[in-house]
């Protein structure tokens, strides 16, 4: 299964022979000195480990070890203080599953090498590991990494060419790992079962919880609705502030000014529950110095399809909201709730002195926050 794929990554210095002296040696440079990693590791804080090659081993089970980095350094130490290295052919692969070594170091090192190449999705076995990248990104043809174009393509692919996603990604034409292909798949085997499936978002904050929610709802009420069913899956009927939606528009990414995240002629039933999603995020979303969109809601979403594979119905329960947020005045370093700012936003100067409001959110004690650039 490891040999799967075709991944020629390299990493300068290492060794490539059947005999694998490559190793993870703990981060000899000093804390202050980034120019070490921030050159060879982009988009990194530094790193614990750093690579290096075996240069002797004693009797005792002692090694040698060279740092691959420059200034070169030797550190020494017994074999079990060194991690092991996957053999370099083996490195960047869609699946976490088919690394040789499966300790922290390794995935940490395959997701890097991924997140570089702007491959911010990556498997471990039934599991989807999504990637912040806080952009939007586009592929080489210009097509957002989130757009209807891109949907299209996850939704028409065949059942070997889903299952076998990433296995070719660096081929042209092929699928790469995708939260579509992934939400697609997901939605098959439930069609094929007869069975109801879940999918569970969990992460730290920041890290693109909300916008994977959004994503997945995306594709399954866009996909597979009565509009695609009776005209096609390229049937470019998604909400536009024009009339008429241009063929540029559909590699746009949903949410941007151009293609919005909700459908437009979709059925009332899955407009409705895509259109619900900013109003429910205003009452449990707030703005933080991570996040201009930070979830402080836990919600259950329910979708119902029917034996067609359309949707039939759905339901949102919240099951936790941290209510702190409205009653703690303290030296607030996060922004309340997206309604309040909203709500204030929206009212005039009149309106605001009949309901003995301030003139700004900010002199608001329900919404002042401490720091001045949120």
């Amino acid at each position: 299964m490891a040999s799967r794929g075709s991944f020629a990554m390299t990493l300068e210095g290492l060794v490539e022979e059947e005999t694998n002296l490559n190793v993870w040696v703990l981060n000899p440079y000093p804390r202050t000195d980034t120019a070490h990693w921030e050159s060879r590791l982009p988009k990194s804080g530094r790193p614990e480990y750093v690579p290096g090659v075996i240069d002797t081993e004693d009797a005792d089970g002692g090694l040698t070890v060279r740092t691959t980095w420059e200034p070169v350094k030797t550190v020494t130490g017994k074999k079990e203080e060194f991690l092991p290295m996957d053999p370099v052919s083996a490195r960047d692969v869609y699946c976490i599953a088919f690394l040789k070594n499966l300790h922290e170091q390794g995935i940490l090192d395959n997701l890097q090498k991924r997140f570089i190449k702007n491959k911010t999705y990556t498997l471990a076995g039934e599991v989807l590991v999504s990637m912040n990248p806080y952009c939007e990104l586009k592929d080489d043809e210009g097509v957002a990494h989130h757009s209807f174009k891109m949907m299209v393509k996850y939704a028409q692919a065949r059942d070997d060419a889903i299952d076998s996603m990433g296995e070719h990604e660096d081929e042209p034409g092929q699928l790469g790992v995708h939260v579509y292909g992934y939400v697609e798949n997901i939605y098959r085997s439930m069609m094929k079962k007869r069975d109801s499936h879940t999918i569970v978002v969990d992460g730290e904050a920041a890290s693109g919880k909300s916008e994977l929610f959004k994503r997945s709802m995306e594709y399954l009420l866009n996909m597979h609705c009565v509009e695609r069913q009776t005209k096609g899956l390229e049937s470019s009927t998604l909400v536009n502030h024009r009339e008429k939606v241009l063929p540029d528009d559909l590699c746009q990414p949903l949410g941007s000014t151009n293609m919005p995240f909700i459908g437009r002629k979709v059925t009332g039933l899955e407009h409705a529950l895509l259109e619900a999603q900013p109003l429910l995020e205003a009452f449990g979303f707030a703005k933080t110095s991570l996040s201009k969109n930070s979830s402080r809601v836990g919600r259950t979403v329910k979708i119902y399809f029917g034996t067609d594979g359309l949707v039939v119905g759905g339901a949102v329960t919240p099951f936790m909201l941290e209510k702190l947020r409205v009653t703690s005045f303290s030296e607030r370093t996060e922004r309340n709730f997206h309604a309040f700012y909203q709500f204030m936003a929206a009212l005039s100067p009149e309106e605001k002195k009949s309901l003995s409001l301030r003139a700004k959110a900010k002199d608001m004690r329900f919404s002042r926050c401490a720091k001045a650039e949120l």
